[in-house]
């Protein structure tokens, strides 16, 4: 399949919407985000896994870091922040990973970065986007960012960072307020960001 980067408004899933959604999604992803106890966080969840639904995987399993993979179907990965979900999907592994744009986060910046990456950091947008590229590099490899400020990230060359002693092509952009970061190994032209209605599932 061609690769592609799906996003979708969590905000659209309300009322009736969100009903048939969670009828839609998989079992255990709709167990998954009926735990939440924040309505939005539902949501959220529940649009990510709308996503995964175009598709067409078969045996969707959890790895033990708990990334979500298919037995059958393409490689993808899932992020959400704000108001959007996101899918970003192919043939081989990829990590992405979106932030909302917020400048409370900016204060954080000395306990998420070191002082190498800091140098590229001034304000929320950059900080928002240094963290999506960081985030996109761990998730590729089904990890999570246990210690940020140790698990660096070196920009090697012109859309090459090297993270964790691995080399990973990195496409990162500003979108409606948000930081979007996508990362794989392999060569190729990175998708364009395709917005998702509910009118698409029901």
């Amino acid at each position: 399949m061609a690769e592609a980067l799906y996003l979708m408004d969590a905000d659209s899933l309300k009322g009736n919407s969100l009903e048939k959604a969670l009828s839609l999604i998989d079992p255990a992803r709709r167990e998954k985000a009926l735990r939440y106890v924040k309505e939005s966080d539902t949501r959220l969840s529940v649009a990510a896994s709308l996503l995964l639904t175009l598709l067409k995987g078969k045996g969707l399993k959890v790895t033990k870091t708990g990334k979500p993979y298919f037995e059958d179907g393409p490689r993808f990965c899932l992020s959400h922040s704000g108001h959007y979900s996101c899918l970003y999907a192919s043939e081989e592994d990829v990590g992405v990973d979106i932030q909302k744009v917020d400048h409370k986060d900016y204060e954080y910046v000395k306990a998420c970065f070191c002082e190498e990456e800091r140098k590229g950091i001034d304000g929320p947008e950059s900080f928002a986007l240094a963290w999506a590229k960081k985030e996109a590099c761990a998730k590729c490899e089904g990890l999570g960012l246990l210690d940020p400020k140790k698990q660096s990230l070196r920009h090697i060359e012109e859309g090459v960072y090297e993270y964790e002693g691995k080399a990973y092509r990195v496409e990162a952009f500003l979108w409606k307020g948000y930081a979007i970061a996508m990362a794989k190994k392999g060569q190729g032209e990175f998708p364009k960001p395709t917005l998702v209605e509910t009118n698409e599932f029901f």
